[in-house]
């Protein structure tokens, strides 16, 4: 059983990301997005396979995210929640649609655009920090917040995966040169319960935020299971099988 319609799916083939509206009750992501400022209003105390950054300068601007929390990695360890959010079928089905019937996790993070935020990174393929012997593996991005231009939206670059592996040469960063980017520009707005599948080639870069809010996404990487990391992954739960002959592969009884 296919969870994309046909048409979904060559969009996805054509332009290297598809963006699936409503993928989550609005009301569920924001009770996500509480639950999460809530355990991030306080410093971590948890276990150190977890690591949360901060920006200094949103520091005491939000309320709900005082300390200006900025990433987590490895959010699973953050809690059942999160760890339960890996195996949601509603993320590991699409998957199955476009990296076949056997899928396994490979990185997992909640990237927060405090306000203020400027990103570093600008344009980058995520191919560049998750490199395999193929480039089997897609991003998908479900976002806590009400994003746009300007407030956190996530800008692609339709159709660069077809490009293959593009130079990651800006000086400073592991970021490709603004002029390298040709294709028509999108920075889709979304809603709470939206996601975006993101192809490893894709070219993309993280929004900025100029507003008093902070914008929330969790970000989950899927990889078929037959491709081999020559990265050198450490996440926490990398290469957990999470879909195998068509059918997720993990079921969470609590």
């Amino acid at each position: 059983m296919h969870y994309l319609t046909k048409e979904q799916k060559q969009f996805y083939d054509e332009n290297g990301y598809l963006i699936l509206r409503g993928l989550f009750p609005a009301e569920e992501a924001t009770a996500l997005r509480t639950e999460l400022l809530e355990t991030l209003s306080a410093p971590w105390v948890g276990s150190k396979r977890l690591s949360v950054s901060y920006q200094k300068d949103a520091e005491g601007v939000d309320p709900q995210n005082p300390l200006g929390a900025a990433f987590v990695m490895q959010s699973p360890v953050l809690g059942d929640t999160w760890f339960k959010l890996t195996l949601d079928e509603r993320l590991i089905r699409p998957m199955m649609d476009i990296l076949g019937p056997d899928v396994n996790l490979h990185d997992q993070k909640i990237p927060m655009k405090a306000p203020g935020h400027i990103s570093n990174q600008r344009w980058h393929q995520d191919w560049a920090y998750e490199k395999h012997d193929r480039p089997e593996l897609a991003a998908i991005l479900l976002y806590l917040d009400n994003t746009a231009p300007g407030a956190g939206a996530t800008m692609v670059a339709p159709g660069s995966h077809k490009r293959g592996e593009i130079p990651h040469e800006r000086e400073g960063v592991m970021a490709i040169e603004d002029d390298l980017i040709t294709e028509d520009v999108q920075q889709p707005s979304m809603n709470p319960g939206d996601a975006i599948i993101i192809h490893t080639w894709l070219a993309h870069r993280v929004g900025d935020n100029q507003s008093t809010e902070t914008k929330v996404m969790v970000a989950h990487v899927y990889k078929s299971a037959q491709a081999i990391d020559t990265h050198g992954n450490t996440r926490a739960m990398g290469e957990l099988p999470v879909a195998r002959g068509g059918k997720p592969a993990l079921k969470v009884n609590w």
